[in-house]
């Protein structure tokens, strides 16, 4: 940036609306909702007996140890904490592809309703677009 670029700067303009409370809670709620919902239908497909997984995802996950003591503390926790009591590869690895799944259905839901239900796309000053292919 030069010695006169701040001269040239337009100052910003404040924004004239702001958003309505209720969609930040809905967004809060959504948040703690969708992973929820993806643990329990990861829970719910690994119960499913109608097909069968590879041996690892279905196994508890445990840490290999390393040769540091003070890591060997660390990773005894998490094993105890985490593998100790059922957590597999598959209940993790399907929760995380039904968060993505969820969010992807949720912003493609929110795209068609606020394009049905949203302001026009041109306003009143607003001409049309040309329409290629006519010619006189």
């Amino acid at each position: 940036m030069g010695y006169s670029s701040r001269k040239y700067e337009k100052p910003r303009e404040e924004r004239r609306w702001d958003v309505h409370p209720a969609w930040r809670g809905i967004g809060c709620f959504l948040i703690i909702l969708i992973p929820i919902m993806a643990w329990a239908g990861a829970t719910i497909v690994m119960n499913n007996t109608s097909f069968t997984l590879p041996d690892n995802m279905t196994r508890p996950m445990i840490i290999q140890y390393s040769k540091y003591e003070w890591m060997n503390q660390v990773i005894q926790w998490l094993n105890t904490n985490i593998g100790g009591r059922g957590l597999t590869l598959g209940q993790v690895a399907f929760t995380l592809s039904f968060i993505v799944i969820g969010s992807v259905i949720l912003a493609i839901l929110y795209g068609l309703i606020y394009r049905v239900i949203g302001p026009p796309r041109y306003g009143p000053l607003d001409e049309p677009p040309i329409k290629k292919g006519q010619r006189r």
